[in-house]
C-alpha cells in the first residue's frame, strides 16, 4: 500500500509541477488531498492524465468573478483540489465509487479543514476588492437554460442527467456532522456539479470555453454559485464554532 501511496504521490507531484509553475499559487499541503481523491475516483484520474492538465484549469469559466486570480492567496490551498472533491462527487452520483469509504479517510486529512477557510477568505477577498459583489437574491431553482448550455458543453454532465443517482450530499460528512443542517449550495444543484463538470470536461478533451463563457455572461444564475459557497463555508464553520 504505501509504495502505491507513493507511486500515486510521485505521479501528482509530476503532474503538479507544470500546474504550479503557470498558476503560481501552489501550496504542496494539498497533495495529500489530491491524492486521496486521485485513489477514489476514475474522472480524477483521467482529469489528472489530461495532457491539458496544469496548462488550463478552466478557469475562465470563473472571470466572471474575477480576471486577477493571481490577486488571491488562498487559491494555493483550493486549485486543484476543488476539481478533485467535484470529481469525487460526480463519480459517486454516477456510481463509481463509494463516498462512505472517502469521508472516512478524508475526516483524517487536516488539509480538507484547511480547504473550506481558504474557501471562505477567497470568496471574501472577492467581494472586498469588489470583484464581485454580494447579492441578495430569493431562492429558486437553477436556471434550465445555463443548465442545457452546461449539457451541450459536458459530456459528464449529459451522463449524470441521464443515469445519475442522488446528489452526493454524503460528501459534506467530511466537515459536518450534521449534512441536513447545511442547507446552502444544495438548494442550487444541479448548477454546482453543472459547472465542475464543464471544468473538467474542458480539460479531459481539450475545450476552449471562450464562447461558453461569452453565452453565460447574462445569466446572473451562475453568480448566485459563489454566493452559495460563501455561505456554505459560513455554515461549516458556524458548526465548528468558528464566526
Amino acid at each position: 500500500m504505501k509504495s502505491k501511496d507513493a507511486d500515486i504521490t510521485a505521479i501528482l507531484m509530476e503532474k503538479i509541477a507544470i500546474y504550479a509553475e503557470k498558476f503560481k499559487n501552489f501550496d504542496p499541503r494539498i497533495i495529500e488531498g489530491c491524492a486521496l481523491c486521485y485513489k477514489h475516483s476514475p474522472l480524477y484520474r483521467k482529469h489528472i492524465a489530461s495532457s491539458s492538465f496544469g496548462k488550463s484549469m478552466g478557469w475562465r469559466l470563473t472571470y466572471h468573478w474575477t480576471q486577477n486570480p493571481e490577486r488571491y492567496d488562498d487559491l494555493k490551498m483550493i486549485g486543484p483540489l476543488d476539481l478533485g472533491l467535484f470529481s469525487v462527487r460526480i463519480d459517486a452520483i454516477l456510481g463509481n465509487t463509494r463516498l462512505t469509504d472517502f469521508v472516512e479517510q478524508a475526516k483524517q486529512l487536516p488539509i480538507f479543514t484547511s480547504y473550506i477557510r481558504a474557501t471562505q477568505s477567497f470568496i471574501l477577498n472577492l467581494i472586498v476588492n469588489k470583484d464581485i459583489r454580494w447579492l441578495t437574491y430569493e431562492t429558486y431553482p437553477s436556471s434550465m437554460e445555463l443548465l442545457d448550455l452546461c449539457k451541450y458543453y459536458s459530456p459528464t454532465f449529459r451522463e449524470i442527467t441521464e443515469k445519475g443517482k442522488g446528489d452526493g450530499w454524503e460528501l459534506i460528512k467530511i466537515w459536518s456532522n450534521n449534512p441536513e443542517g447545511i442547507t446552502a449550495l444544495r438548494f442550487i444543484f444541479p448548477l454546482d456539479i453543472a459547472i465542475y463538470c464543464v471544468r473538467l470536461d474542458s480539460i479531459i478533451y481539450h475545450k476552449d470555453l471562450t464562447e461558453f463563457t461569452d453565452r453565460i455572461k447574462a445569466n446572473k444564475h451562475f453568480l448566485v454559485l459563489p454566493m452559495e459557497v460563501m455561505k456554505f463555508v459560513c455554515q461549516i464553520q458556524n458548526e465548528w464554532g468558528i464566526s
